[in-house]
């Protein structure tokens, strides 16, 4: 994992969870971890090699996230999304799913502090069965 932008010690994104292996045709739950203080979310956004795939603003009330459909993999729902964090569920993983995800949060107005942290999964042909 990495991550950017710490102000006095007081870090916006806490964490990201990636799985570092999945399996082509199987689920990997993807999560990021804030911890917004005194400020408010204004986006939390996922990127699969650097393209967009999912996007939550709270502030947009009547649609507050996107999915952006990919051939590498169908996100399917939000497992959970609270005060502390927004965990993803992708499904019907393919190996072009492998590669590096990076979450992006950014906190409300006035500062719009960004911060990125990032982590790589790689998607393995066959089965867990299979190695059973």
């Amino acid at each position: 994992m990495t991550a950017g932008g710490s102000v006095r010690g007081w870090k916006l994104l806490q964490s990201v969870e990636v799985p570092q292996y999945a399996f082509a045709g199987g689920e990997a739950r993807l999560g990021c971890r804030y911890n917004l203080r005194t400020t408010r979310l204004y986006s939390l956004k996922w990127y699969h090699n650097n393209t967009e795939f999912y996007r939550y603003v709270p502030t947009e009330r009547a649609a507050p996230f996107h999915v952006h459909t990919s051939p590498a993999f169908t996100v399917t729902q939000e497992v959970r999304r609270n005060e502390l964090g927004v965990e993803v569920s992708l499904k019907r993983l393919r190996v072009s799913g492998s590669g590096h995800y990076r979450c992006e949060v950014i906190a409300e107005h006035p500062t719009f502090r960004t911060e990125t942290a990032s982590a790589t999964m790689l998607v393995l042909a066959g089965s867990k069965e299979g190695l059973e």
